[in-house]
């Protein structure tokens, strides 16, 4: 089994960007973030198709730099997530040619407009991911070192209410089964 600390534990709402501006920044904002920051990240994602449960994201921005491997299907809200710090500068060659080794993968890129909101329990993203053939607007709520599932969903359904999403349905796809596997024509298995 597999630390808890090594899965990433979430819910995505996709809402109009309007109603984010109009009403549930502020909420936000009330709930008193400890921290709050803008980034705008380069993802470049990495999949082999011969490992369809399994992705590579490159994310890159001024601030951080990472690899990370990420599980694909399954529980929508429950996904393995482990990261690698990577050191500064852009290190995709490099990425490119270590992953290189490891299979034959294609490859898919998006930007994102990021605002973070961070809290003890939980941090809050909002962004606007744009990719070459589309875009879409993003509330995620993901927990911060969950002790295990069941309590740390119940902690982002809390959020959820006090953001006014207790009527939103959950997206259950990735970004990258929204953004990219469709290059791909790819199925979650």
């Amino acid at each position: 089994m597999v630390d808890m600390k090594f899965f990433e534990i979430e819910r995505k709402y996709l809402v109009p960007y309007q109603d984010y501006i109009s009403r549930v920044r502020d909420q936000i904002l009330a709930l008193q973030p400890k921290k709050n920051y803008c980034s705008r990240p380069r993802d470049t994602y990495y999949f082999d198709r011969t490992r369809p449960g399994e992705i590579y994201r490159h994310r890159f921005d001024a601030p951080l730099q990472q690899l990370t491997v990420k599980s694909r299907g399954g529980d929508p809200t429950k996904r393995l997530e482990i990261n690698l710090d990577l050191a500064p500068g852009d290190q995709r060659d490099r990425i490119e040619a270590f992953l290189g080794t490891l299979g034959t993968f294609l490859r898919g890129e998006l930007v994102k407009d990021l605002e973070v909101f961070e809290f003890t329990d939980v941090e809050v993203a909002a962004y606007t991911a744009q990719w070459q053939q589309g875009q879409i607007f993003c509330l995620e709520i993901e927990a911060k070192n969950p002790i295990d599932h069941a309590r740390a969903l119940e902690t982002i359904d809390a959020y959820a209410g006090k953001l006014g999403l207790s009527g939103v349905p959950p997206e259950g796809r990735s970004l990258f089964d929204i953004a990219i596997a469709p290059l791909f024509k790819t199925s979650t298995h």
